[in-house]
């Protein structure tokens, strides 16, 4: 082996390589100055290649990348060699490079073409990464937009449930006010008062209904706070059964209520599972 060694580094009575150019500065020049500067960019390339793959650690085919880098980096041995040869001839230190070289080359043109398929896999996959990025971006402008123009809607609606409801105040307590005048008189008779109690009652419900237009408005401006209460059924019953108090009529009119098959709960928000 060491002698082997010693033929690798010896030169064996070769003449070295200059000799065919015949010495000629002009042309040993040129061939120095161009192997010099492709081996320069070969292992700037390599370097560059593994910093890659440091830097990126989750990069596809990582390791095809450093493959690349050993084939790249010894195919610019190979040229400092040529250098190195025009002077001193160790040729057979330079046929052991181009064969380390060579055995780099077959091994990754071994490996490069099984990773075609996965490669273009990748590329599909990314493409349709990229179609879905596209498609969820235009979705977020379009749902935007919506967004928009529901904001836009929700605060006409509040506008315009603050104008009807103060629109309604106003002739409401110019009805109210009247009746109530009228109720407070001894001299109206009883058939009178209670059409008028009647009349003084609907204005009433009304006003609580144009309030609770207010009221929505004020939720939705998130100025007031949802309260749950527990209802009185008989009285809203009763005041529900008064609206139909009235003059008696040719037609008969009457009313019944059915209670519910099972007991509502407790719980005003809760539901108790009957229709």
């Amino acid at each position: 082996m060491l002698s082997a060694l010693k033929q690798t580094f010896a030169s064996g009575g070769f003449l070295p390589h200059g000799h065919c150019y015949l010495w000629k500065p002009a042309l040993v020049w040129l061939h120095v100055a161009s192997d010099v500067l492709i081996g320069v960019s070969y292992v700037a390339i390599s370097v560059t290649l593994a910093y890659l793959v440091k830097r990126i650690r989750d990069i596809p085919f990582n390791w095809m990348f450093l493959a690349f880098g050993l084939f790249i980096i010894a195919c610019g041995v190979t040229h400092f060699m040529e250098v190195w040869t025009l002077w001193t001839p160790t040729y057979w230190l330079a046929g052991d490079l181009k064969a380390l070289t060579a055995f780099a080359s077959v091994a990754t043109a071994l490996l490069l073409p099984p990773l075609v398929p996965r490669a273009i896999d990748l590329m599909r996959d990314a493409r349709l990464a990229e179609a879905r990025r596209i498609r969820l971006e235009t979705a977020n402008h379009e749902l935007a937009a919506l967004y928009t123009k529901v904001k836009a809607l929700d605060s006409l609606k509040t506008q315009f449930f603050a104008n009807v409801s103060h629109e309604l105040r106003t002739p409401l307590a110019l009805v109210l006010g009247p009746t109530e005048n009228l109720l407070a008189s001894p001299a109206l008779g009883e058939a009178e008062r209670r059409d008028i109690e009647v009349v003084a009652r609907n204005a009433r419900t009304l006003l609580r209904h144009v309030n609770d237009l207010l009221d929505v408005a004020k939720l939705e401006a998130g100025k007031m706070a949802t309260h749950y209460a527990e209802v009185d059924l008989i009285r809203l019953v009763r005041r529900a059964a008064g609206h139909f108090d009235g003059p008696p009529s040719a037609a008969s009119r009457s009313w019944s209520r059915r209670p519910s098959a099972c007991r509502p709960n407790s719980t005003p928000r809760s539901s108790s599972g009957c229709s």
